[in-house]
């Protein structure tokens, strides 16, 4: 097991509150009024996948406007159409309302590569269209998870560089989450796969990690959060029926840690 450290913030964060208030730094930002745009898969999403909860977005501004003192604007253009991060990648340079709402956001949540492994994509070099929940766990060993880990690791590489590229050096909140493992206690994927597809999470887990510390941002650790830290544990709790989205303790427990990464660089 990777083990995840300084930049990734864990499950310690549950005690914290959400919105915890502090004087704004009059350094950090002096705007009144500030963005939030929320990227990525539909884990954000929210809406009926968590019986129209708070999403963590929907929290985390709270908690943002709170503690900053100013009126946060949310944008969650997270989509729930089976983006992977190949197809994030591709909007950041072709999009332009995307990347005009990236430029104007003083805070910015990345949530992609769910559905990058292989039983989630049909259009990876491990099994094509194939996956769940019919998936071959046969054919994810380890050449597979090389490839699709080199192709996360350059496809998040290029979505960051284009956010710092876009925010053209100003103050910006930058929070990468990880992915969880959702496999476990899925009642169609046989418990000889569990074993099988937790290399591709600890990659995952692992390359978010050290392209945050890259670009400046902070990677938020759902994955131990929500897997425990060894990544074994069946998330369900946090899930909604499909055992997929995160459901409202779900949401709740992420903004939990994305308050514990604090807020600079905008605020102290």
């Amino acid at each position: 097991m990777i083990r995840l450290a300084v930049r990734c913030f864990i499950a310690l964060a549950v005690v914290l509150p959400i919105g915890t208030s502090a004087t704004a730094s009059s350094h950090g930002v002096t705007a009144k009024h500030i963005t939030l745009v929320a990227v990525g898969d539909s884990l954000p999403y929210g809406r009926a996948d968590c019986g129209f909860c708070q999403t963590f977005v929907d929290l985390f501004r709270t908690a943002v406007s709170r503690h900053g003192h100013v009126l946060v604007t949310e944008r969650n253009l997270s989509e729930h159409t089976g983006i992977d991060s190949g197809d994030l990648r591709r909007q950041m340079h072709s999009n332009r309302s995307l990347r005009r709402a990236v430029a104007g956001a003083s805070v910015i949540t990345v949530t992609i590569g769910h559905n990058d492994p292989p039983w989630n994509n049909d259009h990876d070099s491990c099994d094509g269209s194939g996956g769940y929940p019919h998936a071959d766990y046969s054919k994810y060993g380890a050449g597979c998870v090389d490839a699709i880990a080199s192709l996360f690791r350059s496809n998040l590489d290029s979505i960051l560089k284009t956010i710092v590229t876009l925010r053209a050096g100003r103050a910006t909140i930058l929070r990468i989450t990880n992915d969880y493992n959702d496999s476990i206690g899925d009642p169609v994927i046989p418990r000889s796969a569990y074993a099988v597809v937790k290399p591709f999470y600890d990659r995952d887990a692992a390359i978010a990690r050290e392209l945050a510390r890259k670009y400046h941002g902070i990677c938020i650790d759902t994955y131990h959060a929500f897997n425990g830290a060894k990544g074994d544990r069946d998330a369900g709790p946090l899930l909604a029926q499909d055992h997929t989205h995160p459901n409202a303790k779900g949401h709740e427990l992420i903004a939990r840690l994305l308050v514990r990464a604090g807020y600079r660089p905008l605020f102290p």
